[in-house]
Formats: C-alpha cells, structure tokens, sequence
C-alpha cells in the first residue's frame, strides 16, 4: 500500500492512477488523514483491466464530503458520503509485482452531481 503525503482538507480534488500491472486484485481510495493503515474489511473491484484510467473525485465543499469513482472516464453507480474532512489518497498493491501509474492530481472547479447517482447507491463512511 502506498499512501500518498498530501492531506487534502478543503476544495474538489481529482486523483488520476492507471493500472500498469495487475495479477489479481488493486485498490485505489482514500484514508482519513489521521490514520496510516485501513481498517479491515474493504471492498475491493477485480473487474478491470491493465491500462484502465481509474480517478477517484473528492468533494470537500459540498455539506455531505462526497467520494466518487471514475473509471474510463464513466463515473461509477456509486458514491460515498461523509467521508472525513482531512485525506489522503492512496494506492493498493496484492502482490509484489503489481504496478499503479500515478497520473495527476488536480483541484477541480466544479462538483459533481450527486442526483446522479441512485440514492440507494450513496454509501456512508
């Protein structure tokens, strides 16, 4: 697991990796600032590909701190809200030999639109 150094605190943040080298499982997300492993258990998506653009959006201005998954520039059906108001970014690993490119990481100038997702799909952290 890589964790990334900055903590991101206010504005919408756009976090670009993309899957070099993938064996079995990766994971890309956040944790809260203030910790430095995850907590046991996580969810985690094997549907991807080498190659695959994967950005995670964080939204520190909206009232519920929203979390959205982009995948190959298609927002996933899902969100999480309430996320903690200080993050950092980070990359999984399952083995030893698997490979994250970090692409970019840039404050965005808009939100986006939760009523896009379902209300069913909006998570609690």
């Amino acid at each position: 697991m890589v964790i990334f150094n900055r903590e991101i605190e206010s504005g919408i943040w756009e976090f670009t990796g993309k899957v070099t080298k993938m064996k079995y499982q990766f994971g890309i997300g956040i944790v809260d600032a203030r910790q430095n492993l995850i907590p046991h258990p996580y969810d985690y998506e094997n549907k991807n590909e080498n190659n695959d653009e994967v950005r995670i959006v964080v939204d520190l201005k909206s009232e519920l701190h929203t979390l959205f998954l982009i995948i190959n520039n298609k927002i996933q059906p899902f969100c999480v809200m309430n996320i903690p108001d200080k993050v950092k970014f980070m990359f999984f690993f399952s083995t030893k030999d698997d490979e994250w490119e970090f692409v970019s990481l840039r404050e965005l100038d808009r939100q986006l639109d939760i009523n896009q997702i379902d209300a069913r799909r909006r998570f609690e952290y």
